[in-house]
């Protein structure tokens, strides 16, 4: 079960980790929790499975946020991602959404829009893509 806890442990070990799905939910839950208290609108992603969010101290918010799409490690050739990568595309130019959420490709129709298969979602991050170790 994805909680505090995790978040705890993982900042005391030091554990190098990149941003998933459930922490970018979290987030999210986290965020509509707070906006829905102050307007007393209720929430129901924020009333969910992610109602433990609340728990979460600056610290553990700072923590999950920081977290970044990538990790680099050079000794074993390896580039760490939460999902996939779409293969033959720069690292640079791949869609961090996709980063997080990609379980499976599809090859576009041969008549579809070159953006037929692009991220519903785009997501703003600042300075914080990738970190070589």
């Amino acid at each position: 079960m994805f909680g505090r806890h995790v978040v705890v442990n993982a900042e005391e070990v030091g554990a190098w980790a990149v941003v998933g799905n459930h922490e970018l939910l979290s987030l999210r839950a986290l965020a509509t929790s707070q906006s829905s208290k102050r307007s007393g609108v209720a929430n129901s992603l924020a009333e969910s499975k992610y109602a433990w969010t609340s728990e979460l101290s600056a610290a553990d918010v700072d923590y999950l946020r920081k977290l970044p799409f990538t990790l680099r490690l050079p000794l074993h050739g390896a580039l760490i991602v939460h999902a996939g990568l779409v293969p033959g595309q720069p690292l640079e130019s791949q869609d961090l959404l996709s980063l997080v959420t990609t379980r499976s490709l599809v090859a576009p129709p041969a008549d579809a829009s070159p953006d037929a298969f692009s991220s519903p979602r785009p997501l703003r991050v600042r300075d914080r893509k990738h970190f070589t170790f």
